[in-house]
């Protein structure tokens, strides 16, 4: 404990991915990992509380935590936490989590620069899916073709989101829709590849139709929020349509695909030698 106390605990905002609990019985406490932009690190729960109901999703909140050593190794020991949804999951990503230098500083200024604050909002809460915060960053976009390498699914899907932005026939709520179909497109690829090949579920469904099922509880709730919009951006993920927009949404959506065609015809231009590069 003498150690312990010579230690100054911190509170820092924190992601928590996961929990491993110890074996029934076992005085050993729970560990949890945390994340932020500066520290991917096992804790020693000493809260006593499991807190992650919901294990689909990653937990923001501030963690009160304190550098000792224990058993002759240094720890990390979790000492409090208050949840606190408010928090940018996206300021607490390193850097280093896509192997493609950069990307996730650039994806995060696309999140902040959206102009409808439900939009912005609603691409938070898809981060906040486990899967979503962990793997986008490493997916390929593709097994064998276009943006075949890790962080291929989050370097492609930038490629297309730069190229919306540069548009000027589309009013700023248009463009903030587009922006945000242009990012999350392919985001159902996370669940398609499994060791190198095609799942099952992803040759019978398809990628989008993955994404799209992944998405529904946020979809839904950003049609509450936001009943127009979010009806034209459920239609885009949905490949198909509603009655209200209609022709609204599939301008849109024709846009984002020639677009999203381009960036791939563009990889696959590329010489053999350059392209696993961004």
């Amino acid at each position: 404990m003498n150690a312990m106390n010579s230690q100054q605990a911190r509170c820092i905002p924190a992601a928590i991915l996961s929990c491993r609990n110890p074996p029934s019985g076992s005085k050993e406490p729970a560990r949890v990992q945390l994340m932020n932009a500066d520290l991917t690190r096992e804790a020693i729960d000493w809260t006593e509380t499991w807190l992650i109901e919901d294990s689909s999703r990653v937990h923001l909140g501030l963690a009160t935590v304190l550098e000792t050593r224990e058993g002759g190794r240094d720890e990390l020991i979790l000492l409090d936490w208050k949840s606190d949804s408010s928090l940018d999951l996206l300021a607490l990503l390193p850097e280093t989590i896509c192997p493609v230098e950069g990307t996730v500083a650039q994806v995060r200024e696309v999140v902040a620069n959206l102009k409808v604050p439900e939009l912005r909002n609603f691409v938070l809460q898809v981060f906040e899916l486990k899967d979503v915060f962990k793997y986008f960053w490493t997916c390929p976009a593709s097994i064998r073709n276009h943006h075949e390498f890790a962080g291929g699914l989050a370097v492609h899907s930038l490629e297309v989101v730069t190229a919306v932005t540069q548009l000027r026939n589309l009013g700023q709520t248009d463009l903030c829709i587009a922006i945000v179909y242009a990012l999350l497109h392919d985001v159902g690829k996370i669940w398609s590849y499994e060791n190198g090949t095609l799942t099952a579920e992803a040759a019978e469904l398809g990628h989008e139709h993955l994404g799209l099922e992944r998405m529904l509880p946020s979809l839904q709730r950003l049609r509450r929020q936001w009943p127009k919009g979010g009806l034209v951006l459920h239609g885009l993920f949905s490949g198909g349509g509603y009655r209200e927009d209609k022709r609204r949404g599939r301008a849109i959506g024709k846009i984002v695909r020639s677009l999203d065609a381009f960036s791939a015809e563009k990889y696959m231009a590329r010489p053999k030698s350059q392209r696993f590069k961004s």
